[in-house]
């Protein structure tokens, strides 16, 4: 087993495979010790030197995974549980080398986290929230953005001209980087695409695209303040967060007939996550978004 570079010889030559021995099954000792070395790869340390706080650290990561449909909530408990038996055998049996159990503290999910259809908006409802912030012309650009092409809250906050590219016959990108620093291009829908261009020449953007009221660039908090805001404005009884507008997205994409492979791709999430949605479908070499049947029109442009 190929060991983390931050492991040392003590721990992955001697501690693990006296650990490795309790184990009646060597394919539960080899995904531990997997487990071990992704943890000590994340905090960049030897697995004796974790602590509390690299623990909470791995487990919000794990969380942000599972939000992303990337891995699901079984597997962050099967984690979580190889960590703490290997952690009490190491205090116990080595305590020179970890005198406390980092891992103890850590409150595992009982169960799996099911889409909540209820707290999706229903397409009136998205319609009275952009009637609402159709005068607040960076809100409606938010709204457009998370509605139509499932930004995520942090997507958003951190958007900059420098993100958004030219594509073959006038179409635009937008460049995404996720946690694993691979980049993820994703096509913006027509509709968007002219609100988007609209907004950044009326306003001359260079930078950040988004910013509150202070003119320092909006933060994840200003944005679930406004989408609160403009909730109540149009209405809508439900609160409503990012979230639940970036699943009307993703529902929306899905029931116009968009592969789950290429929404899960489009939208950066995984396949666990879209199979909560529908069944998995044929491949459709589209913008997803440009699929659905509306489009998003000011009202003072009809």
């Amino acid at each position: 087993m190929q060991k983390s570079i931050y492991m040392s010889d003590l721990f992955a030559e001697r501690i693990y495979p006296a650990f490795a021995s309790t184990k009646k099954k060597p394919r539960t000792a080899a995904d531990y010790f997997q487990s071990a070395r992704m943890i000590c790869d994340f905090c960049k340390k030897d697995f004796p030197s974790l602590t509390s706080e690299d623990a909470k650290a791995y487990y919000e990561y794990l969380k942000e995974q599972e939000a992303n449909g990337k891995i699901s909530n079984r597997t962050i408990k099967v984690r979580f549980v190889g960590f703490n038996q290997l952690a009490r055998f190491v205090c116990a049996g080595y305590p020179e080398q970890m005198q406390d159990n980092p891992f103890e503290n850590i409150l595992l999910p009982l169960t799996e986290e099911h889409l909540k259809y209820q707290r999706i908006p229903s397409m009136k409802e998205i319609d009275d929230l952009l009637t609402a912030a159709k005068d607040d012309e960076q809100m409606y650009l938010i709204l457009c953005l998370i509605c139509r092409m499932g930004l995520t809250a942090s997507e958003t906050v951190k958007l900059r001209r420098q993100q958004i590219v030219e594509m073959d016959e006038g179409k635009i990108a937008i460049i995404c980087t996720g946690k694993d620093g691979n980049e993820l291009l994703r096509p913006v829908p027509e509709d968007v695409r002219d609100i988007l261009l609209s907004f950044m020449e009326k306003n001359g953007i260079e930078a950040e695209l988004f910013h509150n009221e202070w003119k320092k660039p909006l933060t994840e908090r200003n944005l679930d303040y406004l989408i609160k805001k403009y909730s109540a404005l149009a209405g809508i009884e439900t609160k409503c967060s990012v979230k639940d507008l970036r699943n009307r997205a993703i529902l929306s994409m899905l029931q116009a007939n968009a592969s789950p492979q290429e929404v899960a791709q489009y939208a950066g999430i995984g396949m666990v996550r879209v199979r909560q949605f529908v069944n998995e479908g044929n491949v459709i070499a589209n913008c997803p978004a440009d699929l659905v049947n509306f489009r998003i029109v000011k009202k003072d442009e009809q």
